[in-house]
C-alpha cells in the first residue's frame, strides 16, 4: 500500500495492448476525480475491443 500512496504503478503486463494499459493507468490516478467512472470504463472498453476483437483475444490467452 505504501508503494501504491507513493506513485507506484505496475508496469505493463507481457501481451497487454497499450490501449489497455494506457486505460488502466487512468484507473490508478493519483486523484480519485480523475479516474474514469465505471459507465466510462464500460465505452472504453467496449470501443477498445469492437475495434480490434483479436487483441482481447490474445491478452486473454496470456493470462
Amino acid at each position: 500500500m505504501q508503494q501504491v500512496e507513493k506513485g507506484y504503478r505496475m508496469t505493463c503486463p507481457a501481451g497487454c495492448p497499450s490501449a489497455l494499459y494506457d486505460i488502466m493507468l487512468q484507473c490508478w490516478h493519483k486523484e480519485p476525480e480523475k479516474r474514469p467512472t465505471f459507465e466510462t470504463l464500460q465505452w472504453k472498453l467496449e470501443d477498445l475491443f469492437a475495434a480490434d476483437p483479436t487483441e482481447y483475444k490474445e491478452a486473454a490467452m496470456a493470462y
